[in-house]
């Protein structure tokens, strides 16, 4: 009886494979064009993940930037009328925009000379640096301010992410 359930374990365990047992038969490995399309099926998918990993990031921190034009235009009679100084709106909209349309083509020259990543990094600090400074923001002037630098690095936070996905 033992030597029946020996015999019926040595089967079961040659069936099963990388159970320890040695490959003699090596239609169980990969081999040539089967295993050189595994490998690079591997490192593809790898890649296009990757790729569709900094494509999103790029594409949020451009989403993050047109959502705050779109809040704080809607909701700039009532910043202005918290911080006494509705005579002051246009300077709001007007130091964003004369900033942001100065700055796009700074940025792209700028990423040529010292790189992409550090460029887009840098823009989207300023971006949001200066986005919690017009949150914290006491009066007009300060908010004037911060929305002008704030509107320099959404300038390279647009024209960066345009240039790193379309620029390939």
């Amino acid at each position: 009886m033992d030597q029946e359930k020996s015999e019926i374990d040595e089967a079961d365990i040659s069936d099963r494979p990388f159970s320890g047992a040695s490959l003699e038969d090596e239609s169980e490995c990969l081999q040539g064009w089967r295993l050189y399309f595994s490998l690079i099926g591997y490192e593809l998918l790898d890649f296009i993940a990757l790729q569709m990993l900094i494509s999103h990031s790029l594409l949020t921190g451009l989403y993050l930037v047109n959502l705050e034009v779109t809040i704080v235009s809607t909701a700039l009679i009532k910043i202005t009328d918290d911080l006494d100084g509705f005579e002051k709106t246009s300077w709001v909209a007007t130091g964003f925009l004369t900033t942001y349309t100065a700055f796009m083509s700074q940025w792209t020259k700028v990423s040529n000379i010292i790189g992409r990543k550090r460029t887009v990094l840098a823009a989207n600090i300023i971006f949001l640096a200066f986005s919690l400074g017009c949150g914290l923001a006491q009066n007009m002037n300060q908010l004037i301010i911060c929305r002008s630098f704030q509107g320099a690095g959404g300038a390279g936070v647009y024209s960066l992410t345009i240039l790193c996905i379309y620029g390939k």
